[in-house]
C-alpha cells in the first residue's frame, strides 16, 4: 500500500469517529450505554425505607410480632443494594436485619 491510500484511511477513520462521537454526544448516552441498552429508571422511592406488602403482613394470623420493611440505595452510582430490616410492631425498634443484596 501506497502512503496515500494510508493518508486516505487515515483520514476515512478520523472522519467516522468525529461523527460517531458527536452523535452519541448529542444523543446524551456514551458508546457503552449504546451496546448494553436502554437502563430502566431509578425507582421513586430510592432510600426511603417502605413496608413490604403490608396488607399480608396485618393479615397473616396475627402471629408476626415484627413488620418487614426494604429500601434500596445506590452505591457510588454503580450499584443498587437492597436492605431488609424487621422491627417490632409494638415498640418500633430494630429486631433484626437481612444481608445487604445486590
Amino acid at each position: 500500500m501506497s502512503w496515500l491510500t494510508l493518508g486516505l484511511v487515515g483520514v476515512a477513520l478520523v472522519f467516522w469517529l468525529s461523527v460517531f462521537a458527536v452523535f452519541f454526544r448529542e444523543g446524551g448516552e456514551s458508546f457503552l450505554d449504546y451496546l448494553r441498552g436502554k437502563l430502566e429508571p431509578l425507582p421513586d422511592d430510592l432510600a426511603t425505607w417502605r413496608v413490604v406488602n403490608p396488607e399480608a403482613q396485618s393479615t397473616a394470623l396475627g402471629a408476626q410480632a415484627t413488620i418487614e420493611e426494604q429500601r434500596l440505595l445506590l452505591v457510588n452510582g454503580q450499584r443498587l443494594i437492597r436492605r431488609t430490616r424487621y422491627r417490632d410492631r409494638t415498640t418500633g425498634l430494630i429486631v433484626r436485619t437481612e444481608p445487604e443484596e445486590t
